[in-house]
């Protein structure tokens, strides 16, 4: 039995370390190339806001009538740190009391973090690109910038993948998935004895 909780304490720390690093890593890259821009310009998209090229692109943003990336999510963004903590504070209690069937429940939000994730964000590009300033120097029709792939907007070709901390993200679901099912495994150990 103590080498279960030993297993599952661990996972779970796992887990809290990847909410801590996805902190300070993108959730998202994207790569914009135009002839103006033959070197590119580059956007990474954490929790919390927008590292990269922002200036430059938040002027090309102007000009085709988007709103400054800033303005993006700010929201989800002022409760990037909360949600970090609560996602970790269900893991470590899912480490400490595996068989709980009340943090088997709680740890959907853990399962389903990556997926809502990718939703709202989802949600942003849409709102960016459809609610575009009329009054804008150049007009384009309303569009959705791609979230994964290769994508063209305007004379830009742009790529987006995700980054790391969405890759840590789906790692701590997974590591939810093997403490819950390891839980199970013990469950019907001890029962059969």
């Amino acid at each position: 039995m103590k080498q279960i909780f030993s297993k599952t304490f661990f996972l779970s720390l796992i887990c809290v370390v990847c909410y801590g690093l996805v902190y300070s890593q993108p959730m998202w890259n994207f790569k914009f190339k135009a002839p103006q821009y033959p070197m590119g310009l580059e956007l990474d998209i954490f929790m919390t806001g927008a590292q990269g090229d922002v200036a430059e692109i938040d002027i090309i943003n102007h000009y085709i009538g988007m709103q400054k990336l800033e303005d993006a999510a700010k929201n989800e963004k002022a409760m990037a740190p909360f949600v970090l903590i609560g996602l970790s504070v269900i893991s470590l209690a899912l480490g400490l009391f595996p068989n709980k069937k009340l943090f088997h429940v709680l740890s959907l939000a853990i399962l389903g973090f990556p997926l809502a994730f990718v939703a709202i964000f989802q949600l942003w590009l849409y709102k960016f690109g459809h609610e575009l300033n009329p009054a804008a120097p150049v007009r384009l029709t309303p569009f959705t910038p791609v979230i994964l792939g290769e994508g063209i907007i305007g004379q830009f070709t742009t790529y987006a993948v995700p980054g790391n901390g969405f890759y840590l993200t789906c790692f701590a679901a997974l590591c939810v998935v093997v403490t819950i099912l390891t839980s199970h495994k013990d469950i019907s150990i001890v029962t059969k004895r």
